[in-house]
C-alpha cells in the first residue's frame, strides 16, 4: 500500500486507462483504500476510455463508497475536479443517498454539470428518488431544474414537484429568476404530454432512419414513402416534411452515421418552439410514425 501511495503522488494527471485495465481492477474492488488515493492525488482525471471507467465504476463495492463517503471532506474532493467519476457513480446500484449524502449530491450536480460530456454512455435514463432532493440546498434544486429540462425523460428522471418545491425557496430571496423557473417549469409540464413535440420529432427521426437503413432504401424512396404516409392525412405536413428532409440532406441523411447521431442530439435538445412543425402536428407526426410498418422504428438497427 505504501508503494501504491508513492506511485499515485509522481503520477499526475494519473493514467487511468491503465490503471483500471481489465486485469487490475479486482484490486480496486478489493482494497477501496486504492480509490481513495487515486482521487488525492490528482486535480482530474486524464480519460481516454470512458467505457473502461464506466465499467469500473459502476460496480463499485459499497466498502468503496463507504470509504470515498468518509474521506470526502478530509480529502478536501468537494475542491477537485473529476469530470467523470461521479457522473458515472450515479448509475451505480450502491451508491445511496441515504447511506452517501455527499457522494450522491456530488454524483448528481456533477452529473447535470457534465452530462454533455457523458450523456453517450448513458443506456437508459436514471431515477433520482423523491427523498434526494432532502440533501440539496434551495440554490442547488433551482440550479438542477434548470440544467436538467433539455435531458429530462431521456437520460434522466429527475423528481420535479419536490425540486420545484424547494427551488422557490430560493426564488423568493433571488426574484430575478422568477421569469426563467416559471418558463422551465412550463417546458416540463410539456414534456409530460405524450405525445411532445420532442418526442414527435424524435419519432420522425427514427422513422427516416428505419427506412433508410434497416429497409435499405435511398433519399428519393425515402420521400416518396413521406408523402404516401403523411399526404394520406394531410397533404401540408407531408409538404413541410419532405421540404425538411431535402435542406439537411448533404448534413443529416447522406450518412446512416450523421443521421443516428442527430437523433442522440434531439434527445438533448430543447423542446421545439410554438410554430415548428413538430409543434403543430405532433399528434399527428407522432401516430404514423408510430404505426403499422413503422412501428417499432426507435427499436431497430438503433
Amino acid at each position: 500500500m505504501p508503494t501504491f501511495k508513492l506511485l499515485t503522488k509522481q503520477i499526475i494527471p494519473l493514467d487511468i486507462d491503465a490503471m483500471i485495465a481489465k486485469e487490475t481492477r479486482k484490486i480496486f474492488f478489493k482494497y477501496p483504500r486504492l480509490v481513495i488515493d487515486v482521487l488525492k492525488n490528482t486535480h482530474d482525471f486524464e480519460i481516454i476510455n470512458v467505457s473502461d471507467l464506466k465499467k469500473f465504476v459502476i460496480k463499485l463495492p459499497v466498502k468503496s463508497i463507504n470509504f470515498i463517503e468518509k474521506q470526502y471532506n478530509k480529502l478536501n474532493l468537494k475542491n477537485k475536479i473529476f469530470n467523470f467519476f461521479f457522473p458515472l457513480l450515479l448509475e451505480n446500484p450502491n451508491l445511496s443517498y441515504k447511506t452517501h449524502p455527499k457522494v450522491y449530491k456530488r454524483s448528481l450536480i456533477d452529473f447535470m454539470t457534465y452530462c454533455n460530456m457523458i450523456l453517450n454512455y448513458i443506456k437508459k435514463p436514471i431515477n433520482i428518488p423523491e427523498n434526494v432532493v432532502d440533501i440539496l440546498t434551495y440554490q442547488e434544486a433551482y440550479k438542477i431544474i434548470i440544467k436538467g429540462v433539455n435531458i429530462q425523460k431521456f437520460f434522466i428522471n429527475l423528481p420535479i414537484e419536490k425540486l420545484t418545491e424547494k427551488a422557490f425557496i430560493y426564488i423568493l430571496a433571488n426574484p430575478q429568476y422568477l421569469e426563467k423557473i416559471r418558463e422551465t417549469i412550463q417546458e416540463y409540464k410539456e414534456l409530460k404530454n405524450y405525445p411532445n413535440a420532442k418526442n414527435a420529432k424524435i419519432a420522425f427521426y427514427k422513422y427516416c432512419f428505419n427506412k433508410m437503413i434497416n429497409g435499405k432504401k435511398d433519399i428519393s424512396t425515402l420521400l416518396r414513402e413521406i408523402f404516401e404516409d403523411f399526404s394520406q392525412e394531410n397533404k401540408n405536413i407531408a409538404t413541410l416534411l419532405i421540404e425538411k428532409v431535402i435542406s439537411e440532406e448533404k448534413v443529416v441523411f447522406n450518412n446512416k452515421y450523421k443521421l443516428k447521431d442527430k437523433i442522440f442530439y434531439l434527445k438533448r435538445d430543447p423542446l421545439p418552439g410554438e410554430d415548428d412543425i413538430f409543434n403543430k402536428y405532433k399528434t399527428l407526426i407522432f401516430k404514423i410514425c408510430n404505426r403499422g410498418e413503422n412501428y417499432g422504428c426507435s427499436n431497430q438497427g438503433y
